[in-house]
């Protein structure tokens, strides 16, 4: 009988002068917040997702390029389909394409694509004409035209159409499901509003603040009432799609700069970090080194072995690598859930990446770095078990110092590959 008199009182509270108000304005204001959230949230998701399609087609352009340009040079065609062929064979690849500058075809990877076919796409006109990267975009297809330009002479452009289905499916999920929890916070707080309304009053103009900022982006921001009653749940509830919200994102920012295979940093981190880098240190006059990796004889181990034990040896190359950093007291840094690494880097600080293949970069302090490079070497020489077969392979490294070797992110990592090849060919196996 007690709670039945409750209930009628906050029955009577809320359908009467302020209360009734109250009630009205909680209600539109808990379908308001969770409308604004989600379309935030779908909003976010989406720019995510073609920015993630537009580094993916970039990354794989750019690869593409980089490998076909020593072909190119010395008219190594069938090296070209391999290349090419693996290229395709990425499920998100519908179409990978080497044109020439007279927009005849050189590799395809695709049988059904004839050798020295005349290609007439209007995206490879246009990239041969503009020696532009051209780009454009059906629903979640993405093609892209990529010229292959050196010095002034155009040798042709590298097509690519990729599809992102699995990618779209997988954020449509996402935005299902917090329009599931809009859905049932809505009608909770419609069912509940008349009996929050006797309660409002005091903890109101907190409610109020909180909501707004996050409303305009403020993610950081929380509710925190102590009211020990609905009100508090309405504020839990809320604090819970934040994080929500924020686990998106941070999910979001792992497929973006997260290396699939290896779980290390990617090139795109990477690129972004040493940006930073260059712009930092320029201003205080501090050094650092980039090093260049290369697997030795990495494509002999995936012809004999095959590619599932190629993966597997990139994946216990990259942990041995961040052991062998980590054992000289070095603090490797990795892809943060909020935001990317620090713009400086510390005397006890390096980074680790995978470029692509069997190619890693490591950024480090100048002074640690000859030490690090033979520890690495050394450790290299201790034979890999895969599955039960024992794998022997070593390592060439190539390093460039900031800002004797360069001051840019292009020419710091393209002095340390020079250097890297040097490596090989002083006979491999060291730095």
């Amino acid at each position: 009988m007690g709670l039945v008199r409750n209930f009628a009182g906050w029955i009577k509270a809320s359908t009467f002068g302020l209360g009734r108000r109250l009630t009205v304005v909680f209600g539109l204001m808990i379908t308001m917040l969770v409308a604004i959230m989600i379309l935030v949230n779908v909003h976010v998701q989406h720019q995510l997702l073609s920015e993630q399609q537009d580094l993916r087609a970039g990354h794989l352009s750019t690869l593409a390029s980089e490998l076909s340009i020593p072909m190119l040079l010395s008219s190594r065609t069938a090296d070209l389909e391999v290349i090419y062929e693996e290229l395709l064979a990425q499920p998100d690849v519908d179409t990978v394409r080497l044109i020439d500058s007279q927009g005849w075809l050189l590799a395809s990877g695709s049988p059904d694509d004839p050798f020295l076919a005349t290609i007439t796409d209007p995206i490879v006109q246009r990239a041969l004409e503009t020696r532009q990267t051209q780009t454009t975009r059906h629903l979640h297809d993405l093609h892209m035209a990529t010229p292959i330009v050196i010095g002034d002479e155009l040798y042709g452009v590298v097509q690519i159409d990729m599809n992102y289905d699995e990618l779209a499916t997988k954020f449509r999920h996402l935005a299902e499901r917090n329009l599931i929890i809009g859905a049932v916070l809505v009608g909770l707080g419609a069912l509940f509003s008349g009996l929050l309304a006797s309660r409002l009053t005091q903890p109101l103009d907190q409610l109020t603040v909180a909501t707004r900022k996050v409303a305009s982006g403020d993610l950081t921001h929380k509710i925190d009432l102590r009211s020990n009653d609905e009100i508090q749940s309405l504020a839990e509830s809320f604090n819970t799609m934040v994080e929500n919200l924020q686990d998106s994102l941070r999910q979001v920012h792992k497929v973006a700069y997260e290396d699939k295979l290896t779980g290390i940093p990617n090139r795109t981190w990477l690129n972004h970090q040493l940006e930073r880098l260059t712009l930092t240190h320029a201003l205080d006059g501090d050094s650092f080194a980039v090093m260049f990796l290369d697997l030795d004889k990495f494509k002999n181990i995936n012809d004999s072995h095959g590619h599932h034990i190629g993966d597997l040896l990139l994946k216990a190359f990259a942990k041995r690598l961040e052991d062998t950093m980590q054992s000289l007291d070095l603090t490797v840094l990795t892809v943060s859930g909020e935001e990317l690494a620090a713009a400086k880097l510390g005397n006890d600080e390096a980074m680790l990446a995978r470029l692509g293949g069997d190619e890693f970069t490591i950024v480090a302090p100048t002074h640690r770095t000859d030490e690090l490079a033979r520890s690495i070497i050394a450790r290299m020489g201790e034979a890999f078990s895969l599955e039960g077969r024992s794998i022997q392979t070593s390592t060439s490294v190539g390093i460039a110092l900031y800002p004797d070797h360069g001051v840019t992110r292009e020419q710091l990592l393209k002095c340390a590959d020079v250097a890297m090849y040097q490596a090989k060919g002083a006979g491999r196996n060291r730095h």
